[in-house]
């Protein structure tokens, strides 16, 4: 769905460009931006807050670029944008919003059409109450230990975990992450871990803590080739399988559960 969503965006700017007699830019940001009562074209909402900003600009003419405006107009009917209109809806399905902006270069005056497309990337905290019933509030300041041998992956899932109100450990070696809780074993509220990791696998670093603390609950993420079967996962006392990549939404809600429960 993302590679569809940048596609049809991208699209957009090249044929803005190709309908120009003179030669223009196209430029790609991905970055962490706040917004403040700007307005979504799509659905009409008011943004406010901190959204991971994927965006498309270009310096063609205004009066040869296609308007957007029109084009993710809920109630437009032009045939030709029925692609671009279908992203639109597919952003928000993801709660997501677009926004639509004419920066000015201060330097060469030059204009640019800037079509942000916003994902409220750490806001799943919210939508479990919403989505899945699920309230975090009496939990909030448990003390979560994140095992991922990629950094990347490993830093994502702690600032997730962070914005819902956890206290976050990331470790990204599962031997430093066990030598941690063999330190501290009352420290931690609950493991998530990557099962497949160079120097020892998810399920034996959940075994090895587990012989420690018993009632540690226990979060298992893997691809699908790398799942172990559920009887393998009982009998080590896991508490959750989860498939990668992660659904934030869904980790926050085994997350919940299982400190609600333990």
């Amino acid at each position: 769905k993302l590679n569809r969503i940048v596609l049809q965006v991208l699209m957009n700017a090249r044929n803005a460009l190709a309908n120009n007699s003179d030669q223009g830019h196209i430029k790609v940001n991905l970055s962490m931006e706040k917004t403040q009562d700007k307005c979504c074209l799509f659905c009409g909402k008011v943004i406010n807050g901190k959204h991971a900003a994927l965006s498309v600009l270009n310096n063609s003419s205004a009066a040869e670029n296609r308007s957007f405006e029109t084009i993710f107009a809920p109630d437009s009917t032009d045939t030709a944008d029925t692609e671009l209109r279908l992203v639109a809806q597919i952003i928000h399905d993801s709660n997501g919003h677009i926004l639509i902006e004419t920066q000015q270069n201060a330097r060469t005056g030059v204009n640019w059409k800037k079509v942000s497309l916003l994902f409220n990337t750490l806001s799943a905290s919210s939508s479990i109450s919403t989505n899945r019933n699920t309230d975090l509030s009496g939990i909030h300041n448990k003390h979560l230990m994140v095992v991922d041998d990629e950094n990347s992956v490993a830093s994502y899932l702690g600032e997730l975990l962070k914005s819902a109100g956890f206290q976050v450990s990331v470790f990204c070696d599962a031997v430093d992450a066990l030598a941690s809780f063999h330190n501290a074993p009352q420290t931690y509220d609950l493991l998530i871990t990557d099962q497949e990791m160079p120097a020892l696998r998810g399920h034996l670093l959940a075994e090895r803590m587990l012989h420690i603390r018993p009632d540690l609950p226990v979060i298992l993420c893997a691809a699908k080739n790398d799942f172990i079967d559920k009887e393998q996962a009982n009998a080590l006392n896991i508490s959750a399988l989860l498939t990668k990549p992660l659904d934030s939404a869904e980790l926050l809600h085994h997350v919940a559960t299982q400190l609600l429960d333990s």
